[in-house]
């Protein structure tokens, strides 16, 4: 009998632990990546831990670990890119096994890899590097808290949260243009359809919408939203500060996950 029972705890201890561990708890999700299998890549700063996420089923995996885990880039062999720190490491989902890709001066807040392989990254917020191959180039500085880069052809749109402005960064010239200003900690960019972008407002609790004549109107109301990216239907998903995927449907967030 108490054998019996003790297996049976024992059972259930296990059950309940694997439980766990196929429904990974969120404590800072940074980044998103949507996978071509229909799950997404997610870094967790926190627990320094990139997951797979399965929306559709409610589970996922501990893919790698990576302290400091922020932005997210995909690589032509299939690998991701994933900031850690200083480091920008190339990262296998399928083994966990990691690289150095590539290391800045300081800690990374952003960075964005161009369809020739060109890599970008915002180095403390401040500056603005380019890296072809081991080269370093300096593009901008002097910046307040640049976190998301969108390459766009011939430049980076840069959300520059803690000056609330969205910038256009000329990649020939390296002349800046304000693109909108007055935002509520806008954290990332994605070009929308007819121009223009949409911006997660990090303190504004919104997704909103730039348009090319420079008027910024909401799209949905959101608590703290970071990291936005198309869904493979151009639907915009998200993360929260509070652990949660959202995707816009309607003008409405619908949390996904968990």
């Amino acid at each position: 009998m108490v054998v019996r029972l003790g297996l049976t705890v024992f059972l259930a201890v296990l059950f309940c632990s694997g439980a766990r561990a196929a429904r990974p708890v969120l404590l800072q999700p940074f980044d998103l990546l949507p996978q071509s299998n229909g799950t997404l890549a997610v870094t967790d700063r926190l627990q320094g831990a990139v997951y797979v996420i399965d929306t559709a089923r409610k589970r996922g995996r501990r893919a790698a670990h990576v302290p400091q885990a922020r932005e997210l880039e995909r690589l032509r062999d299939g690998r991701l890119l994933v900031s850690s720190g200083a480091d920008i490491l190339a990262v296998d989902l399928r083994t966990g096994g990691k690289r150095r890709y590539a290391r800045t001066r300081t800690i990374l807040l952003g960075i964005a890899r161009a369809p020739d392989g060109t890599l970008y990254a915002s180095e403390g917020g401040t500056t603005i590097v380019r890296f072809r191959g081991p080269r370093r180039e300096v593009l901008a500085n002097g910046l307040d808290g640049v976190h998301g880069i969108t390459v766009v052809p011939g430049a980076l749109v840069l959300a520059e949260s803690f000056a609330g402005r969205v910038l256009r960064l000329d990649l020939e010239t390296h002349r800046i243009d304000v693109l909108a200003h007055g935002l509520a900690n806008p954290s990332f960019t994605l070009p929308a359809v007819g121009g223009g972008f949409y911006i997660s407002e990090f303190s504004g609790n919104r997704i909103s919408r730039l348009r090319p004549d420079g008027t910024v109107t909401t799209v949905a109301t959101v608590t703290q939203p970071g990291a936005i990216a198309f869904d493979a239907r151009r639907r915009i998903l998200g993360v929260t500060l509070s652990g949660t995927i959202f995707r816009i449907e309607n003008r409405q967030a619908r949390t996904l996950y968990p």
